[in-house]
């Protein structure tokens, strides 16, 4: 099938379906299901038991369940009438059309090229399902091959997928269909609704704009990565994953693939794998000149680059063979998680972009990864990206489940494979993981700040005292000496004794005072003396403390040394990266000079072919005048021989002439 079926729902077929979706035919049409005369039992139950029923028992049948209630009569009578009358037209389906004698079209879901998807009521099984249908030309047998995928790979059984319940064959419509599981859920307002592309969730050209969307758009490439992975425990392999591919629940968001086994059969683009390939001359299987039969299928925007090279056929039972196909959906997956995170799919660079030069670009594997370094796309998300995007298979990741468990990381918080690299990374997200954790650490650390605190004020308080302390040294040595002097004053005037003998004892007196308030003094400093023993054996203790403290500090400096040593080896091999990138730039910086050059040379043929094409037309206006002279001297001659023949008739002399050439009316002189 050429091309994919889009969902693309009208709003009349909205309505359509809505009424289709009604508990009932009687609530469908307006009326009370109290007054139906059924005895409870549901209008669309006897609805789907009639028309099992042969043909000729319906008007019966319909009467004896309506029991007179014409509302119910004619609800009954208007859906049967169309499947009892209807014209059977080779390709063509209506609603309200019975496919197979058993699905009856309830509103068109979505078209393609080659078919259809109805919205259908499974009358044996009472459900309503998708029906992917398929118009077979008279004499096809392309749609063979997509049923027998169908069936295979209707042992898929996943959440993540969409179910295959049954493949159908109606010749006389000419039609081929496949049942599937119908993605839908009941919102709030107790309403069916039909699940949405992914492609529906992709902002064109922008891409995220912040982590929540860039966490929602790896949660459905991890829910589609499971689903793949269920699918190739059972040998089977998309080999076209897209958005487009991808259907998205309304209510709780489950992401389902679709199409399992269909793209494979139907090679939605097939190109030849040389090359220098036109458009014109694209086929499904070609020969590229080893003798071997390759084929490119595959959506051009989104293959893998050997798919774009071109594949034999491939048998999954091959360890080799199945180890690529892993790797192509692998990039498939990846391929969507860029589109859903950059805005545009891996091998389109502008709007105008044609499938060859998709093409092309996935052979080289030209992506643009600038893309990714945006903020709004997480760093880990990003690596994730182009790992699944590498270039050669065996350099991917080896499983879908391997991209799925590095998605769930990122999702959980748990550090990537990369991340695992970097240890404040890690320290990071556990913190984010365990934020009561967090939280006990952070309360720790205030603790030891503010004991810090009550140190430094400690030690503040004992430089005060000692301070004090100081002061009254001071003013004891001061006052010392100013006894020593006045005792050394006595003992000079002893021989003065007898004449100041009573200012004398007056003078011992003052110093009786002052020996007294000197012992004071003394006892108040021995009293200071032992406040500050108490004092310094208390910072002793705090000094030891603090001395752990700083033990415990220069062993964490260490193990950030330790680190910070790790960061710069990561920064060396960045460096030795990003010198092999400029290299790769300056080799295409070269490529495009040459490009240049002949671009140059181009435009002087064409000024040169420009001038003769000037020189060329002075000629042919040289020619039209010369042609222009003759047709006057030609209506001349014309005039001179018409009034010669109106003269009367004379006898010429005999003389000579020579012969004369006269051009005919039209007649003109061809350019060299």
């Amino acid at each position: 099938m050429t091309g994919t079926i889009h969902m693309k729902v009208a709003e009349h077929e909205e309505l359509v379906m809505q009424r289709a979706l009604a508990p009932t035919v009687l609530e469908a049409l307006g009326g009370d299901s109290s007054d139906s005369g059924l005895d409870g039992l549901a209008l669309d139950d006897a609805f789907g038991w009639i028309s099992a029923q042969p043909a000729d028992q319906w008007l019966t049948l319909v009467r004896r369940f309506a029991k007179g209630d014409s509302g119910i009569e004619r609800a009954l009578f208007l859906l049967m009438t169309p499947a009892k009358s209807e014209t059977v037209v080779r390709g063509s389906l209506t609603r309200n059309t019975r496919v197979g004698d058993r699905y009856w079209l309830v509103g068109r879901i979505g078209d393609g090229a080659t078919g259809e998807v109805w919205r259908a009521w499974d009358r044996e099984l009472g459900r309503y399902v998708a029906l992917k249908v398929f118009f077979i030309p008279e004499g096809d047998k392309a749609a063979e091959a997509v049923i027998r995928e169908a069936q295979a790979s209707s042992s898929i059984a996943s959440a993540h997928v969409i179910r295959i319940h049954n493949t159908i064959r109606d010749e006389k419509r000419g039609i081929a269909a496949i049942d599937m599981e119908l993605c839908s859920e009941v919102d709030r307002d107790r309403k069916d609704v039909l699940g949405a592309e992914l492609a529906s969730k992709v902002t064109p050209e922008a891409g995220v704009s912040s982590r929540h969307e860039a966490t929602a758009a790896a949660r459905w490439v991890y829910q589609a990565a499971l689903g793949v992975q269920e699918a190739h425990t059972q040998a089977r392999f998309h080999r076209d994953l897209k958005p487009k591919n991808i259907l998205v629940r309304p209510v709780t968001g489950r992401a389902q693939v679709l199409d399992f086994g269909l793209a494979a059969s139907s090679k939605l683009v097939v190109l030849p794998a040389h090359p220098s390939f036109s458009m014109a001359a694209a086929a499904d299987t070609i020969d590229v000149g080893t003798g071997s039969e390759k084929y490119i299928a595959g959506t051009p925007g989104y293959m893998s680059p050997e798919q774009a090279k071109g594949l034999e056929k491939l048998d999954p039972s091959r360890e080799d063979h199945r180890k690529l196909l892993v790797g192509i959906d692998v990039y498939g997956l990846g391929a969507v998680l860029y589109e859903l995170l950059t805005g545009w799919p891996p091998h389109k660079h502008a709007h105008d972009d044609s499938e060859a030069l998709m093409v092309a670009r996935a052979r080289e594997n030209d992506v643009r990864w600038q893309l990714l370094d945006r903020r709004s796309i997480p760093r880990a998300l990003a690596e994730c990206v182009r790992h699944a995007l590498a270039n050669k298979a065996e350099d991917r990741y080896a499983s879908a489940d391997e991209l799925a468990e590095e998605l769930y990381r990122f999702l959980t918080n748990h550090p990537t494979r990369k991340e695992m690299r970097r240890p404040l990374r890690r320290v990071w997200l556990a913190a984010v993981r365990n934020p009561q954790f967090t939280t006990s650490i952070l309360a720790l650390i205030g603790v030891a700040l503010i004991a810090g605190y009550a140190i430094l004020a400690a030690r503040q308080t004992v430089t005060a005292r000692e301070r004090t302390v100081d002061q009254l040294n001071e003013e004891i040595a001061k006052r010392t000496s100013e006894l020593q002097h006045r005792t050394d004053e006595a003992a000079s005037k002893q021989g003065e004794l007898g004449a100041i003998t009573r200012a004398l004892n007056h003078s011992k007196e003052e110093l009786d005072q002052k020996r007294t308030e000197l012992k004071d003094v003394t006892s108040a400093l021995a009293l200071r003396d032992e406040e500050l023993a108490t004092v310094r054996k208390g910072a002793a203790e705090e000094q030891k403390e603090l001395t752990k403290e700083v033990t415990r500090a220069e062993q964490e400096r260490q193990q950030a040394q330790k680190l910070l040593r790790e960061a710069k080896t990561e920064q060396e091999r960045a460096r030795a990266e990003l010198i092999v990138e400029k290299r790769t730039v300056d080799e295409l910086k070269a490529t495009l000079r040459l490009q240049n050059s002949n671009l140059n040379s181009q435009a002087r043929v064409y000024a040169e072919l420009q001038k003769d094409h000037e020189q060329l037309k002075v000629q042919a206006e040289g020619l039209r005048s010369k042609i222009e002279s003759l047709d006057a001297d030609l209506a001349r001659e014309k005039a001179k021989s018409a009034a010669l023949e109106s003269r009367p008739a004379q006898t010429p002399p005999a003389t000579p002439s020579e012969p004369r050439v006269e051009s005919t009316p039209g007649q003109k002189s061809q350019p060299e």
